[in-house]
């Protein structure tokens, strides 16, 4: 009994010290790293819909992420929501479009965006008119 208290304790504390504490932690990690001058790749194009999806996909109170799949001019982010036990579900709506030459985000149930950078990742991406 002792010993899986002290293994319960154990796997809190590294979780606890993880350098990634919440997705939006990764996100903003990941988004660190997109180069917009060189093209969008599949990497670079998550990173961009799921910091898109932290301001404008909050679905039913859940997470959304995103399943990127490539189109001619564009990436294609399938919209996931986590149900229990942290299991990632379609959403059954439209996908988020990331252009693969500028970065700009569109999607149906919320704004074009520009860029998505670090900097409005906490306070929400500037609306293009």
């Amino acid at each position: 009994m002792n010993y899986l208290i002290i293994l319960t304790l154990t796997v809190l504390l590294i979780a606890c010290n993880s350098p990634y504490s919440s997705h939006t932690d990764k996100v903003k990690a990941a988004l660190d790293q997109v180069d917009y001058k060189d093209g969008i790749n599949k990497t670079e194009a998550k990173a961009i819909a799921d910091a898109y999806l932290i301001h404008y996909g909050v679905y039913k109170g859940r997470p959304s992420y995103t399943r990127i799949t490539e189109a001619e001019e564009q990436w294609l982010g399938e919209v996931l929501v986590v149900k229990s036990l942290a299991t990632p579900v379609n959403a059954g709506l439209p996908p988020v479009i990331v252009d693969k030459k500028t970065g700009a985000v569109k999607w149906q149930h919320g704004p074009e965006v520009e860029k998505v950078s670090l900097d409005n990742i906490a306070t929400g991406p500037k609306r293009t008119s």
